[in-house]
Parts: structure tokens; sequence; C-alpha cells
């Protein structure tokens, strides 16, 4: 069973066990505080992954050619095999400790990540194919208690990182980068290495059996 275990995090007497505005606010400005920064967008950093640029072969690459990838007939039955298993996994949030204050915070984070668990999973999963993947969080809050309802999936072409590892987002109104707080988006990558954000694709060793079998047959 695939867990994700918390620390202890027993709130002062009085506190409310509930995830409230109250109780998420120091962490939100300890957050902000964190990334101001980072908030000056400092240089863009190429993604190095190959299958993304132009070769000298007039051969145009990039985020379009890995859509045209995953409609591949083997290439996106591998896909959506793994995908599959890892959204199978079961799952719980649990703390190293017997007091029902932590047990409480548990079964609430419990509460509010399994309506959206599988959406989640779907939207990071796209870091497989993409080596990273955006992931919009869309807060509410409801009789003072803070819910996660829905997350969104971004475009991974519409992002772009500098050497901070800061996102920004680009858009056609908008070609400069725009700086995203990190609290308001989950970042994920894949098979990255030395902090790259921009992950590796796991679609780059199949690109050249791909690219002759779509061209030589």
């Amino acid at each position: 069973m695939g867990q994700i275990k918390a620390k202890n995090t027993t709130p002062a007497a009085g506190e409310s066990n509930k995830i409230t505005p109250a109780a998420l606010k120091p962490l939100i400005v300890s957050a902000i505080n964190y990334g101001k920064k980072y908030r000056e967008f400092i240089k863009e950093i190429e993604n190095s992954n190959f299958i993304l640029k132009e070769n000298s072969d007039g051969l145009r690459k990039g985020f379009k050619i890995i859509d045209e990838m995953k409609r591949d007939s083997q290439i996106g039955s591998d896909l959506r095999t793994r995908k599959g298993k890892i959204k199978g996994l079961k799952w719980s949030i649990q703390v190293d400790s017997d007091l029902n204050s932590d047990k409480e915070q548990a079964n609430q984070l419990n509460k509010l990540i399994k309506p959206i668990y599988r959406d989640l999973v779907t939207e990071i999963q796209e870091a497989l194919e993409y080596g990273f993947a955006i992931v919009e969080k869309n807060w509410a809050v409801e009789n003072g208690v803070v819910s996660l309802p829905s997350v969104k999936g971004h475009d991974p072409a519409n992002w772009v990182f500098d050497e901070n590892g800061t996102p920004g987002l680009k858009t056609v109104e908008k070609p400069e980068p725009t700086v995203v707080e990190m609290q308001r988006i989950i970042h994920a990558t894949f098979d990255t290495a030395r902090g790259n954000p921009y992950g590796r694709s796991i679609l780059i060793e199949a690109f050249w059996p791909w690219y002759w079998k779509k061209h030589a047959i």
C-alpha cells in the first residue's frame, strides 16, 4: 500500500484540528516570504530534451511531436498501462502518533485529497511524456473550512523555468514569462537530474524507432 506519512503536527490547546484559513495562514505567509527572492524571472533556461528541438534536417520537433507520438497505438497503449497501474495503487495519509488530534488531522487531509485523487494523479503523470507537469490547485473556502475541490493541468508548452527553477507562464498576449507563486501550483518532474526543472521525457528513447516507423513504412 502506498502511504503518505505526515509528521506530528499537534495543535496547541484550544486550536482547531480542521484545515481552516487561520491554520493555513502562517504556512502561506512563510511560503510567500520564502519565495520573494524568486519573484523576478532571471534568465530562461533551455529544455534539454532533444526531441523538443529542431535538427539539421529541418524536422520540426516540440511538444506537438510528443502529442503525435502519444497517438501511436503501441506508445499510447504502453503509457495507459503505466499510468493505470499507478492510479490503481492504494494510498493513505498517516501520522506517527497515537494522539487523537493528530489522527483527526490525517483524517481531514484524507478527506481533502480523496475526491480529487484520480484527477490529481492523472495530471501529474503528464510528466511521464513531457518531462514535467504543472498542476494548478483550485482552493475554496466554505463555512470557514478550506477545501480543494479541483485541480487543473496546464499545457507544458506554455511554461518555462529560469536558473533558479522559478516557473514562468508564457501566453500569446504576454510572451515574456510571468512568475507564478509556487504555492498556487504543483510542479512535478520525471527522471530529473541535477535539479533540471524540465525533467526528462520517457519518450526520448522511443523517438527514433517511432520516427522511422512513421516515415519508412
